[in-house]
């Protein structure tokens, strides 16, 4: 077995970082969603300032990745090693503010949301962060078929955000004084589906990696 260089040092280095500020995202994810149905400010709040330390990783990812580039020069495949780290650390970023966004709206909600649209919520938010997983799962493995079915997940995450979004458009409509509240939990929502499609972006980086292609299109299987 040839020894290791120190450009597959750098490269291994960088793919850790990417797995661990992902795992950083994925439970700023969960204690947003947490606080929501705890109403629970002060952990909102924590989720707010924990944002710092997931910008500030992923300042770190982008540094490794053009230290790669810059020193080492590095040929096709490693190279888009490389710049999917780069290019995967700012949709990490971006899932993080909307983490951070979704705690904001908890801090500011006037009175609790009803349980059922609790529920919903937290099903669209299980959902999304399954797509988060997977999609970090298939960069983790360098698995581009594992990033394909990932990214296909995205149509059950339109269909619950499409599904909520009508809900609570319904309740403003019928429910005075909720008017403000359901707003918020219309950005709650919006908030999420973001996080999905970054999720896929994640899935096309992954793709990129391995086979030099982007990834514009899956075949998902109708339901009968």
């Amino acid at each position: 077995m040839p020894a290791r260089t120190e450009l597959d040092r750098r490269l291994d280095d960088l793919h850790l970082a990417v797995v661990q500020v992902g795992a950083r995202v994925v439970e700023a994810l969960h204690r947003a969603m947490t606080a929501l149905d705890r109403s629970d400010s002060a952990l909102a709040t924590e989720v707010v300032v924990g944002d710092d330390a997931i910008d500030a990783a992923c300042s770190t990812i982008e540094r490794l990745s053009l230290q790669v580039i810059a020193l080492h020069q590095p040929l096709v495949g490693d190279l888009r090693r490389a710049l999917a780290g780069l290019m995967i650390a700012e949709e990490l970023e971006r899932m993080g503010d909307h983490a951070q966004g979704i705690a904001h709206l908890v801090t500011r909600l006037p009175f609790a949301p009803e349980r059922p649209t609790l529920h919903a919520l937290g099903e669209l938010g299980r959902v999304v962060g399954q797509q988060v997983e997977a999609a970090l799962a298939a960069y983790d493995a360098g698995d581009a078929a594992q990033a394909r079915a990932a990214w296909a997940g995205d149509a059950a995450v339109d269909e619950r955000y499409g599904d909520l979004v009508q809900a609570l458009m319904g309740e403003m409509e019928g429910a005075w004084g909720a008017t403000t509240r359901d707003t918020y939990l219309l950005w709650v929502a919006h908030n999420l589906e973001r996080i999905a499609d970054r999720a896929t972006n994640i899935c096309e980086h992954v793709v990129f990696i391995v086979t030099g292609e982007r990834l514009m299109s899956v075949s998902v299987p109708t339901s009968p």
